[in-house]
């Protein structure tokens, strides 16, 4: 770690997280996150540089970091395709809002599933897919000349961040799968 950076080790064990499950950097008065958070650990700073730990409950799938992103990303490919070719509006232009839209149904569908650890998994892994094949269509549409170099990095940029989380969840779901 970098001079100036803090691990959370207290919202990490208040969370029984591991302690190299959620890892976090403050700088300059903001937090970034190296890993996927635990479900209910909001972290907002506080006065020179000291950290307000704070629990918020996740009510819906809609709450969740990455389901934000996720949506945010494929409103932003919707935009960015109503300029790609006519004669790609059934092909690529169908295909990729398709891909970047399904990301976010299958975390819906993931996060009601959540009683059954087997299909939470299946649905979490249906949207990793489709995150991975929203960046095989960027891929096309930048080397199509469709979309700018620039503009189609950001948006692959964006969905590494969420198969990022979606593959940590993955490989720890305890903490999101309800308990009976």
């Amino acid at each position: 770690m970098k001079q100036g950076d803090k691990k959370f080790s207290a919202a990490q064990q208040a969370n029984n997280m591991p302690t190299d499950f959620l890892q976090a950097r403050l700088t300059e008065n903001k937090i970034f996150f190296l890993a996927a958070c635990s479900p209910l650990l909001y972290l907002s700073p506080g006065e020179r540089g000291n950290v307000k730990m704070e629990k918020q409950p996740i009510k819906s799938h809609e709450d969740l970091e990455v389901y934000q992103m996720a949506f945010n990303a494929a409103m932003k490919i919707f935009e960015l395709s109503k300029q790609f070719p006519v004669e790609e509006r059934y092909s690529l232009t169908d295909q990729i809002r398709r891909s970047s839209r399904s990301v976010c149904a299958n975390l819906a569908e993931a996060w009601r599933k959540r009683r059954y650890e087997a299909a939470f998994l299946a649905k979490l892994n249906d949207s990793e897919a489709e995150a991975a094949e929203t960046q095989t269509w960027l891929k096309f549409a930048v080397q199509c000349k469709y979309l700018d170099v620039e503009i189609g990095r950001e948006v692959y940029g964006t969905y590494n961040r969420v198969l990022g989380i979606l593959v940590t969840i993955i490989n720890n779901p305890s903490p999101w799968v309800l308990k009976r």
